[in-house]
């Protein structure tokens, strides 16, 4: 019982202490708005659009690639060392 007890009493005394020092959420807007080159990245994030399927497509690649090895291995083991 120990064991779980000290984990879970340091993180929910981490946790309560980063609550309670929360701030205005005015000075968090007021930072993004004056954020000059960041601030201008949603016009330009045509990049996003490119990257995910790509990424997506690549998955589907190796998800083929592994079912393919699934029914190549049986051949394989046919073949003399």
């Amino acid at each position: 019982m120990p064991r779980l007890f000290t984990p879970l009493l340091v993180t929910v005394l981490t946790l309560a202490g980063s609550i309670a020092s929360a701030d205005e959420y005015s000075d968090t807007i007021a930072i993004f708005k004056k954020g000059g080159e960041s601030a201008k990245f949603g016009d330009n994030s045509s990049g996003f659009l490119t990257v995910v399927p790509i990424s997506l497509a690549v998955l589907l690649l190796l998800k083929a690639m592994q079912s393919v090895a699934k029914l190549v291995h049986p051949v394989t083991l046919l073949i003399p060392d």
